[in-house]
């Protein structure tokens, strides 16, 4: 009801509305929505952008990752896939490369170093063999959510309660069962669809993968509920390509 009513209240101002129109474009009707207006950068902006960039040091990602670790603790939810309360020495280095080197997709080559025991190649494949699954990269999210959600900058962004869902596509150039042909975007080849949801806070809640073209709205909800943080939204963000009266309906009756 509430959708409908607004729908109309647009509808009635639109042939007043000087910044929308329609246009025909290569045969068909689209809908032009003219740009904003610029705002001039204040000097006082300028200053706090200024002072922002000195206090920001220049190092390396792995030192924000290590450091990230020390701060929140997130490494902990990492465990052995057989001995839970197993840890070996200087285990955050070894999770810090190995997780960088999965999101990096560089491999280990360039963060392995014969020199130091944590860096070595052999124990670098084995902490990824033995403390990398679904569940604790789910868990160490978590940890890392509920520590951004204590950061006072990170709660004037936003309350936690918006989150917004949308994927990224790559191709895939090796076989697998998680890739599919997606002709729309790459011709004959086959490719993935990262699916994610972030939070008002900049935090990503939750990822799914998903295969060729399956439309967003198909997975939209799972990626929705499936979440384990301690953020829960309850207003969700999409393009249309998300959107279908049926999953509008269902979030409906969720309560969203």
């Amino acid at each position: 009801m509430e959708l409908d009513q607004t729908y109309r209240a647009i509808a009635s101002r639109l042939p007043e509305n000087k910044s929308v129109r329609f246009e025909m474009v290569a045969g068909k009707e689209e809908l032009i929505l003219s740009p904003l207006d610029k705002l001039d950068e204040t000097a006082s902006l300028k200053a706090l952008r200024k002072t922002v960039k000195e206090r920001m040091p220049l190092v390396d990602l792995p030192e924000i990752i290590l450091e990230v670790a020390a701060r929140t603790g997130f490494t902990n939810a990492f465990t052995h896939v057989a001995e839970s309360k197993a840890r070996a020495s200087e285990l955050t280095t070894s999770l810090c490369a190995v997780l960088l080197a999965q999101a990096c997709n560089t491999g280990f080559e360039p963060f392995t170093s014969q020199d130091v025991a944590s860096l070595r190649r052999d124990r670098m494949v084995w902490v990824e063999q033995n403390y990398m699954r679904d569940e604790t990269l789910i868990d160490g999210n978590a940890i890392l959510v509920a520590a951004q959600n204590q950061i006072a900058l990170a709660r004037l962004w936003g309350g936690g309660d918006v989150a917004s869902a949308d994927g990224l596509r790559f191709v895939v150039p090796v076989r697998t069962v998680h890739a599919a042909p997606n002709p729309k975007y790459f011709d004959r080849r086959r490719s993935i669809t990262w699916y994610n949801l972030i939070s008002d806070q900049r935090t990503g809640l939750n990822g799914i993968t998903v295969p060729g073209t399956l439309r967003d709205s198909l997975i939209l909800l799972a990626v929705v509920l499936e979440q384990q943080t301690e953020l829960q939204p309850t207003h969700i963000m999409t393009d249309t390509g998300a959107y279908s009266d049926v999953v509008f309906g269902l979030f409906r009756l969720l309560g969203y």
